[in-house]
């Protein structure tokens, strides 16, 4: 298992409000990517708690059902979402904060994962996959048959509908997938996917570089393209 990752502030925004995470625990690798929101570094303070709860979490799979190790993932989101809208609503310069959330775990061959907000879990097997869900306006919009020209996609694109410390009360997307013919994991904030689509990070993805040599292109890509706001992106190259 190879990996790497870059987070860079962008061109305009004056703080970086992204933050990520890869961890290895004996074996059981834990990725990371949360985009802040809030503005003020409100974002950038709930960004790094979800992180760093991540980090301090203790994944204890060994024995678990796929049941009882998603059901773990779950009670991970409820946990980090309750500390960090605690932390709005207790105090005031930090209020109407939080982050989008996409975490993936691989154990034993399978890739469990969890998400929200509009930050992106992709997995390459013969082609990209995203195996997260769009929590916003468009993608709800686009779910229930409603046809979006591009006037309406630019005047809908920043409505996330769901984020990480926003509520009390969060659905997250959980769930699971086998990974033994998933060749990389890639994970990204929408500092990425603004500027390219899934062809265009497909392309990089599926290269034959290293993880480091990747994820530098695909910053500098969307750095060309406009860099408007901060870019965050993983890659973890799985082995036999």
């Amino acid at each position: 298992m190879i990996y790497s990752a870059k987070s860079d502030v962008g061109k305009i925004r004056p703080n970086n409000e992204d933050a990520y995470l890869i961890k290895n625990e004996n074996g059981l690798y834990v990725f990371l990517v949360c985009d802040g929101m809030g503005g003020h570094k409100k974002g950038e303070v709930a960004s790094q708690m979800a992180r760093d709860f991540v980090e301090e979490f203790d994944f204890s799979f060994d024995g678990k059902s796929d049941d009882e190790i998603l059901q773990i993932l779950r009670d991970l989101v409820n946990k980090a979402n309750i500390k960090i809208y605690l932390k709005g609503k207790n105090d005031d310069e930090m209020r109407g904060m939080g982050t989008t959330f996409s975490l993936a775990v691989l154990y034993n061959k399978k890739i469990y994962y969890a998400h929200i907000g509009d930050s992106r879990i992709y997995v390459l097997k013969d082609k990209l996959m995203m195996i997260s869900k769009d929590h916003t306006l468009i993608g709800e919009l686009i779910e229930k048959g409603v046809i979006l020209d591009s006037k309406d996609r630019a005047d809908l694109k920043n409505y996330i509908t769901q984020a990480l410390g926003s509520s009390s009360i969060v659905e997250p997307a959980i769930g699971s997938i086998d990974a033994t013919d998933v060749k990389k994991i890639f994970i990204c904030s929408d500092g990425v996917t603004t500027y390219l689509d899934d062809k265009s990070i497909e392309k990089f993805v599926a290269c034959k570089k290293s993880p480091q040599e990747i994820v530098d292109a695909i910053v500098d890509e969307a750095l060309k393209l406009g860099g408007r706001d901060n870019i965050t992106c993983l890659i973890a190259e799985i082995g036999d």
